[in-house]
């Protein structure tokens, strides 16, 4: 009897007490690589780029939303450099909510001002930008579309 009641309460306190286990695939080293390397902003070198002042400010703004527009008006500008776009995209991992970076990456990545170089950064750290399968499927089919 004592075993049960031993059995029983081991078993309720490790199931409330929210232990879990996560695993990771890090066979692909390239992958594994790209997930450990933090998405970070460039440090101001030189001149600041075009709307590169104005990203940094976005990232300030305390409500996602207001963020979100922020960053997604300057992903659509047709002559955003590419050192605006490597501030660009880190400055979208700040947005709270996976389907609202989800929309500033279709902006940034359907705009033709887009280089590899930024849509390689946007591969590398796809699982860190958007957090659900599905969308990360939606841009692997734009930078594809993209490809061609």
């Amino acid at each position: 009897m004592k075993s049960i009641i031993t059995t029983l309460l081991l078993t309720f306190i490790l199931t409330t007490s929210g232990c879990i286990a996560l695993v990771r695939d890090t066979s692909d080293p390239e992958v594994a690589r790209a997930e450990s390397t933090p998405l970070r902003c460039p440090p101001p070198t030189g001149e600041p780029a075009k709307y590169e002042a104005a990203i940094r400010a976005a990232m300030t703004v305390d409500y996602s939303s207001d963020r979100t527009e922020a960053l997604d008006r300057i992903a659509a500008k047709p002559d955003l450099p590419e050192r605006s776009q490597s501030v660009l995209v880190p400055a979208i991992s700040t947005i709270s909510y996976s389907s609202d970076r989800l929309r500033v990456l279709k902006t940034l990545l359907k705009n033709p001002a887009t280089t590899e170089e930024t849509k390689t950064t946007i591969a590398k750290h796809l699982k860190t930008l958007v957090a659900y399968s599905s969308d990360r499927k939606e841009v692997v089919e734009i930078l594809t579309e993209a490809s061609k």
